[in-house]
């Protein structure tokens, strides 16, 4: 026992056998016995030790179980050295190499260069040889990290297609290569991984990386016949993990396929309805006879019938009825994202084709706030498990980017993001004349762009490749040549334009110089109120001429030749979707590849961000030193650095050069990532709220950083969407520079209690010190229940008298406005006085939040609102 002794001010450890004692008292029964505050068992991350202790005794993380991040809790880290393995009082030195970091804080405790976790192999916190363990108190006795290895994509309930049995195509393959975080990020090259489909050798034709997992494009290998096949992977010879029937062959390739369409009240803003139909048509006509195609759309609801079952392409004509369909949406209402979705995958599965690929078309343009959510069991529970491929289309700087990324990557799916403006046209020298081909063009207009989305979709649907691209303005009539040298089994001719009053007349002639009309072999036409196309079976190789002609004025277009190939190309991003925040650099990947990589191509990559003016051309490479892997293996990369603001960014890749067999080739790919806004926390003495929020708000879409209070001048602040002023800050006062440097940069703040209260007094505004008086409210009277805030992203139910308790307990701040006049937005007030507001907003960028406590206090209609108040303080 360790013994304390106020007589004599000393204390030590003594046998409990030697200690001699004399007197002892045993309170009654019936005692009534003082308890601790409830507070001070409460274990946020489940991991042994309280919150108290963590942030009092052991500055360790009380929401991380594994604080310095080495796959050893940090419990388990602190029993290492206070027992041995028999569970012994036995202590060593918490800070064994000296270097002024406890153990539960430091990934390498002895400094040998292998992180505890790779050390404790099964993370318990003892020694032990015989299972292959080294010792993490001994520098001289250590190992390299063995990564978790998983086949991630694909599996049983998601396998791929790789195609004809006898033709197969490539296919993608993603595999979790997992060491802690505080290891060193391995970095595999195709010659470290054996891929085996149905026991046959499958060639790895390049890799590229996403954080801890990597990406393996491999040709699949020919099978005795069409059937599903197991995928086993193979790590360096030692770690492989097997997927049962995860591929299967099925030559093409017929998809059912279902357009899931928001048509809620936003999607009438900025043109997105208008061109959301465009891009739907072009789609429609972009499926093949023997498809199946239907038209889902939601706004409150969705259904309970679909805008047009999903029926089998025989012809124009079922183009025509889907198209028709489309054309009669119209905007109004919330966001059922749910049940647009769960309608969707009704269609396929009532009406689809059990040999036929199925797959969803998922475009939005807000955050979902009608149940039932993606998340309910009865809509992501059900798709995710079945073989339903979604492809999501985030339209706009509202879209909820990480879930439809998140619904695209747990569906087998690909995510695409599309902005709102009208952008200029500019090519590779960032001019306005774009008749410069090869090279990446973005269209200016979003009924184009939405439509060269969706036609990349269906190219994927199609198992095709996108042959040749050129964005252009035709004033009267133009001409240009489209390269096609190699044989394939069909291409997809087509035009797209903006809008109905803007026609464009397509007309191709083929290698020889003969017009297609009625009647050329193998020739179908589909022609829509914003595009024409030309579908030929097995066309001539050789050059062909396109030529336009403007109708009634000139007009924007974009020309996308489709056609399936051998020479493809894949378009990737290096970081994950949650880390992808303002001024992060996100790595773009490109390989290009037919039954090998292939080296020495050109690759360039036009990025466009939020704003107009952000357009950037990179040219990527194959050298090692552009965050590509390994010099010479097909992955040609290049760092992305100019993610000044959140939002939507459109990226096109073009790559050129020879393919393996001598044959000149280029190719397109279309894709894109949403920047997540970034938010600065100021906080100064309690560590502990300032991580429930941060908990909170990264939960919603957000990345978070924590700004301790005397780093607020030297924090970058160009980045920041949105700060957060701690409750707990209250020396606004002493530091005017602080306060003048967030003002300066324009960013928008939402003050919490009495650090906020404090802010804005210093601020000069009439919702800080000293208009206000404090109390214990945990209340709000919602003062109108159409703000948004209330409803979007995610509604908060509101009873009959519009009170709502947000906290169980709390301190808060009231404002004084007896006269609010226009520079007020009045949100929550006190309930019971008609003056006082504990929610308050002023001049647009400053949010008074007053109410003291953190998250773990908050009721879950509080969390909603909260969450919903950020989203709202950091809309463009």
């Amino acid at each position: 026992a360790h013994r304390v002794d106020p007589w004599t001010g000393t204390a030590s450890w003594i046998s409990w056998d030697s200690w001699n004692v004399t007197e002892y008292h045993v309170p009654p029964a019936s005692a009534s016995a003082r308890s601790d505050e409830a507070n001070f068992a409460i274990d946020t991350d489940n991991d042994g030790i309280t919150d108290w202790d963590e942030i009092n005794r052991f500055h360790t993380s009380h929401v991380n179980a594994d604080s310095d991040g080495d796959w050893v809790k940090d419990k388990q880290d602190i029993r290492e050295y206070v027992f041995d393995n028999a569970g012994t009082y036995s202590t060593r030195s918490s800070d064994f190499d000296s270097d002024g970091h406890r153990k539960e804080l430091d990934p390498d405790n002895d400094n040998d260069g292998s992180v505890d976790g790779c050390e404790d192999t099964n993370y318990n916190g003892k020694y032990e040889p015989a299972s292959g363990e080294t010792n993490n108190f001994n520098a001289s006795s250590h190992q390299a990290c063995t990564p978790k290895f998983k086949i991630l994509q694909p599996t049983q309930a998601n396998p791929v297609n790789a195609g004809a049995y006898l033709d197969p195509d490539r296919i993608l393959i993603q595999v979790l290569t997992q060491v802690p975080p505080a290891a060193p990020q391995p970095s595999y090259t195709a010659g470290d991984f054996s891929v085996e489909i149905g026991g046959l050798t499958a060639g790895v034709l390049a890799v590229y990386q996403v954080a801890d997992t990597h990406m393996l494009v491999v040709q699949a290998p020919v099978q005795p016949s069409a059937a599903h096949y197991d995928l086993d992977v193979t790590l360096l010879g030692s770690q492989s993990d097997t997927e049962n029937l995860a591929v299967f062959y099925q030559p093409r390739l017929q998809a059912d396929q279902v357009l899931v369409i928001d048509r809620s009240g936003s999607m009438g803003d900025y043109g997105k309805m208008d061109a959301a139909k465009n891009a739907a048509r072009a789609f429609i006509d972009h499926a093949s006879v023997d498809d199946m195609i239907g038209v889902v759309s939601f706004a409150s609801s969705a259904g309970p019938s679909p805008d047009y079952a999903l029926t089998t392409i025989t012809g124009n004509t079922e183009r025509n009825a889907a198209k028709t369909a489309v054309n009669g949406l119209s905007p109004g209402g919330w966001t059922a994202l749910g049940s647009g979705a769960r309608l969707g995958y009704d269609q396929l599965v009532a009406k689809g084709k059990s040999d036929h690929d199925w797959a969803m078309v998922l475009l939005s343009d807000g955050m979902e706030n009608v149940s039932p959510y993606w998340s309910d069991p009865t809509v992501g529970g059900v798709i995710i498990p079945s073989q339903v491929a979604v492809h999501t289309v985030a339209l706009g700087y509202d879209a909820d980017e990480i879930l439809l990324s998140n619904i695209a990557s747990q569906t087998g799916g690909t995510p695409y993001t599309a902005g709102v403006d009208n952008l200029p046209l500019v090519n590779a020298s960032g001019v306005r004349e774009v008749n410069v081909p090869p090279g990446p063009n973005l269209s200016p207009s979003l009924p184009n762009r939405l439509a060269d989305i969706y036609k990349a979709i269906g190219e994927d649907l199609g198992h095709q490749q996108r042959l040749w691209e050129r964005v252009g303005e035709v004033a009267k009539e133009e001409a240009f040549e489209v390269p096609l040298k190699e044989e394939i089994p069909e291409a997809i001719f087509a035009i797209n334009w903006p809008q109905p009053g803007m026609p464009i007349a397509m007309t191709l002639r083929d290698p020889d110089g003969v017009q297609v009309n009625p009647g050329y072999p193998g020739m179908t036409f589909q022609d829509d109120l914003t595009h024409q196309q030309y579908r030929i079976r097995r066309p001539k190789p050789g050059v062909w001429t396109v030529i336009l002609l403007a109708r009634e004025r000139p007009s924007e277009y974009i020309f996308i030749l489709s056609g399936r190939s051998h020479t493809g190309m894949h378009l990737g991003f290096g970081l994950p979707p949650a880390e992808r925040s303002v001024g992060s650099e996100i790595p773009i990947l490109v390989v290009l590849a037919d039954e090998k990589a292939i080296l020495g191509a050109e690759v360039w990559a036009l990025v466009q961000g939020p704003n107009p003016d952000m357009v950037e051309m990179m040219q990527l490479f194959d050298d090692g030193n552009h965050a590509d892997g390994r010099p010479d293996d097909g992955v040609y990369g290049g760092v992305f650095k100019k993610t000044f603001m959140a939002g939507p960014y459109v990226v096109k890749a073009t790559g050129w050069g020879r393919n393996n067999f001598g044959d000149w080739f280029v190719r397109y790919r279309t894709g894109g990532f949403h920047v997540l806004p970034r938010i600065a926390y100021i906080w100064q003495e309690d560590l502990a709220t300032a991580q429930e929020y941060q908990k909170l708000l990264q939960g919603a879409g957000f990345t978070v950083d924590l700004i301790p209070f005397d780093d607020v001048v030297q924090a970058p602040w160009r980045f920041y969407s949105m700060a957060v002023i701690g409750p707990d800050t209250g020396g606004w006062r002493d530091h005017p520079d602080a306060v003048d440097m967030i003002l300066e940069y324009g960013t928008p703040v939402l003050g919490l209690g009495e650090g906020g209260y404090a802010f804005f007094g210093m601020a000069g505004l009439d919702i800080g010190s000293p208009y206000g008086w404090h109390g214990r409210e945990n209340r709000t009277f919602a003062v109108d229940r159409n703000h948004q805030v209330w409803h979007s992203p995610a509604p908060v139910p509101l009873p009959r008298d519009q009170v709502l308790a947000l906290y169980e307990r709390t301190a808060h701040v009231g404002i004084h406005i007896p006269k609010p006049d226009d520079s007020f937005v009045l949100i929550g007030r006190e309930p019971d006085d008609q003056n006082h507001y504990n929610i308050v907003q002023q001049y647009e960028r400053f949010l008074l939040w007053g109410f003291q406590a953190g998250p773990t206090d908050m009721t879950g209609e509080g969390r909603t609102l909260f969450k919903n108040i950020a989203r709202y303080l950091v809309q463009p």
